[in-house]
Parts: C-alpha cells; structure tokens; sequence
C-alpha cells in the first residue's frame, strides 16, 4: 500500500526477467539488450550423406535387394561355436617349452586316436585367455581330430580354493609396482604390439593381491 508523496525505488531483482510485469513500457529488459538475432541465409542446408559398411564373417553371408541387406547363414556354419581367424592372429605371450609340449602331446593324441589320416594340420580350435595367459586347443583340419586344451604358462601354487594364479600375470603385476605407468598405460603397450591386452578389473584385482602380498612380507 503506497502513500500519496512516496514513490517505490526498483531494484535489479525487480527488473529481472522473472518479474516481467515490473518491465518499464518502452524498454527493453537487460536480457533482450544483450540477445542477437542470427540471420540464416536460406542457401544453408543440412546434409547428411550415408556410406554402407561392408560385413564380413566366416558364419554369414550378406543378400542385398535394393535398400536392404539380409544376413544368410552358411550351409556349414557351426552357430554354437565362433570361429573367426581373426581372432587367432597376432602376438600371445607363451611359454616356449609348453609351446613344445602342446604340439608333441597332440601330434601324439592325434596317431591313437585317428591312425587313419596320415598327417596330423594343425589348426587354433579354441584360444581362452585369462589376463596375459592363455589356454590352447588345436585340431586336426584334415580328419576333424580335437585336442585338450593346455595352458600355456606356469602357475603358482597358493594353497587356496579355486584355480593357481598364472605366473606371467603375478610377475606383470609385481613389476607395475615400482613402475610409474598404471594399467591402462600397460593396455595400450600391449595393444601397441599387436598382443590381446588384458582386461582392467582382472588387472585391477591382480594388482590388489599382489600389493597385500608385499605390504605382508615387508612387515
């Protein structure tokens, strides 16, 4: 309620532009000065332009009929198993005499249980791995023969529940102790020279035991 005489002085918090019925008639608020209308002239347009992917797979084949590409899966594709050459290509980090021994046990295997092929192709069946370890299976491409699957690094026996940490990921672990790289660092080393790098977290977990380990022996 205003007196006659008394006149109400406005504020910024008045003139703001959630209190638009305070506005004086005549001016424009302080957000409108400052606002700049952007000419778009009409010669702009947007574009957008697609490129088809190419697919490529051992299992499938691709039909095309005009805008749509149908995936066909082949006569003798095996759905239950992926077995993509691509994946059994590049550098793996193996123990030279298990190397040996994995290829003397399945040349050996392969004589008993199939004396009827003459030659035993060997081929990558199934590759497993397991931080910086990994686990082979061959076949034979000429018969069909499968090997076991043999691990290609050495363990370390801990006397616990469950399967012996793999030798080649406790060394990795323990030496990234005094080292100021982390593992991410590591995974990009490793991806650097064509090698699978191992996941974060099982290095992650790695890393962990391996510090309670020392911080336990050096007290």
């Amino acid at each position: 309620m205003f007196t006659k005489g008394h006149t109400k002085k406005w504020s910024k918090k008045d003139n703001s532009p959630r209190n638009p019925g305070c506005f004086q008639a005549g001016k424009p608020s302080g957000r409108s000065r400052s606002q700049t209308s952007i000419q778009i002239p009409e010669s702009a347009s947007a574009s957008t332009s697609y490129v088809r992917q190419t697919f490529k797979s051992s299992d499938c084949k691709m039909e095309t009929t005009g805008n749509i590409c149908t995936l066909r899966p082949l006569d003798n594709a095996d759905l239950k198993r992926e077995e993509n050459k691509e994946l059994h290509s590049g550098m793996r980090w193996i123990d030279s005499q298990l190397n040996i021994s994995l290829i003397n046990t399945n040349i050996n295997k392969h004589q008993v249980d199939s004396p009827s092929c003459p030659m035993f192709i060997a081929d990558y069946y199934e590759q497993k791995k397991w931080g910086t370890c990994w686990q082979f299976t061959l076949k034979c491409i000429a018969c069909g023969f499968i090997g076991d699957r043999m691990k290609m690094y050495k363990e370390i026996a801990n006397g616990k529940p469950g399967p012996n940490p793999g030798q080649p990921n406790v060394a990795l672990a323990s030496a990234l102790q005094d080292c100021p790289i982390g593992n991410t660092t590591v995974q990009q080393l490793l991806a650097g020279i064509d090698t699978p790098p191992p996941c974060r977290s099982s290095m992650q977990r790695t890393s962990s035991r391996v510090a309670a380990e020392i911080q336990q022996s050096s007290s």
